[in-house]
């Protein structure tokens, strides 16, 4: 992966994913770039604005195929010996998918085998995506999921009903009960009662009242 930045990124994730998958990264030597790099080791660090040196960097990798797979293979090393070890076992993370497609979400596991508690969160809302993450938290004892739906959730939210399918082994709903009543145990407590927003766990600027 080249990232060959003039501006102080901070610690770019980009770069950390980029190590966790297993790439070899050409990058500014830089606050923040260079934390992601040992040179010559998982990838190059060059100056700012260097472009001969990124140009020369490029081509090493691009003509080594041997060189290439075994800085991917240290990278993959460097992200499970620094990252996962520099961050304190405290921390709750929050795993976010962009369309899993099946169970189990393989991040998830590696973050809770490494001692975290994870949080699933599933962006995309169809029904196998929120399926794929809430099977992963049941079959793997994750710490739960975390479903949102930017700022505001509908009265008629649709993927709430679905939630609910996917969350429970056995359901068998009749079409008087409520979906969204039972969601709650799996979801964030959400059961919606006219007027009464506190009682449901929002405040009344995070429902809408239109579907």
């Amino acid at each position: 992966m080249a990232f060959p930045t003039y501006y102080m990124e901070g610690l770019p994730k980009s770069l950390i994913e980029a190590n966790a998958v297993g790439r070899p990264i050409i990058t500014s030597n830089s606050v923040g770039c260079k934390e992601t790099v040992i040179d010559g080791y998982n990838g190059f660090l060059i100056q700012p604005r260097d472009v001969n040196a990124l140009t020369e960097k490029l081509d090493i990798l691009l003509s080594d195929k041997e060189l290439r797979v075994k800085m991917g293979k240290n990278a993959r090393k460097y992200a499970e010996d620094y990252f996962l070890s520099h961050l304190s076992k405290n921390l709750l993370i929050a795993d976010w998918q962009y369309k899993p497609i099946h169970p189990p979400v393989q991040t998830s596991v590696t973050l809770k085998n490494a001692g975290f508690d994870v949080l699933v969160c599933p962006w995309d809302l169809g029904y196998s995506q929120l399926y794929t993450c809430n099977q992963t938290v049941k079959d793997e004892g994750l710490f739960g999921i975390l479903h949102t739906t930017w700022h505001t959730l509908s009265r008629g939210f649709p993927m709430i009903t679905v939630a609910a399918l996917c969350g429970f082994e056995s359901l068998s709903p009749t079409p008087s009960e409520d979906y969204r009543t039972m969601t709650a145990a799996l979801l964030r407590k959400v059961f919606f009662v006219d007027g009464d927003y506190e009682k449901a766990g929002w405040s009344k600027t995070e429902i809408a009242d239109c579907t």
